[in-house]
């Protein structure tokens, strides 16, 4: 199951990636609009820090890497995120395109993990209705053999009986909420009482009467 899942997700991950954004008419060179901006080892927030630019920093713009320009300055390469940069309309229209694709993109991704767990839930219920045949299939068997076709059929259909035994009575109701007894000479009384107001009376192992 947890291969399943790994790769369904894979799968979806790799659906997503493979979407690009056209990159086209884009500047030779992009200018650094904020004191102190990080110039990156990486395409991403937490990369490493090669060095921080100062606002009017000119960079050559090599390529565009998710939400980073890939530039070179002073023959180092490395990245600046868009919100460092100065945007004319190529470098605009791409980024506002990135962020609808983004957005489609986290759509799509939750949409595909809620058809994953829907499957995996469909899955998993067929699991455990399979297991709860097989025992029903098993407990049957084993009432059938113990009290005989006819009775082993009602106690497994959860039935009771006036003349059923006590035995039986517990393997078809389950055990009560309380049992109230008397005792005399001449016989053992006993009042089970279930949930919902129901009770059965039996009397020398033998149901006698009950109501509901």
């Amino acid at each position: 199951m947890k291969q399943l899942i790994f790769c369904l997700l894979i799968f979806s991950f790799l659906n997503l990636q493979a979407q690009e954004i056209p990159k086209e008419n884009l500047p030779d060179s992009v200018t650094v609009n904020f004191n102190f901006s990080p110039f990156r080892k990486t395409p991403d927030t937490t990369g490493e820090v090669i060095s921080r630019l100062k606002i009017g920093t000119k960079a050559r713009l090599l390529d565009i890497e998710k939400d980073h320009v890939k530039v070179r300055i002073n023959n180092e390469i490395g990245y600046i995120s868009q919100a460092f940069i100065d945007k004319p309309s190529p470098l605009k229209e791409y980024f506002d395109q990135y962020k609808i694709f983004i957005a489609e993109q986290e759509k799509q991704r939750k949409i595909r993990e809620q058809e994953i767990k829907d499957s995996i839930y469909q899955e998993n219920l067929k699991v455990q209705d399979a297991k709860l045949k097989a025992y029903r299939e098993a407990r049957k068997k084993e009432l059938i053999k113990k009290y005989g076709p006819t009775s082993g059929e009602k106690v497994f259909n959860k039935l009771i009986w006036i003349g059923m035994t006590e035995e039986m009575l517990l393997d078809s109701w389950g055990s009560p909420n309380d049992i109230n007894r008397t005792v005399t000479s001449s016989l053992v009384r006993k009042q089970y009482v279930y949930s919902g107001g129901r009770y059965v009376y039996v009397e020398n192992g033998k149901v006698v009467a009950w109501q509901d």
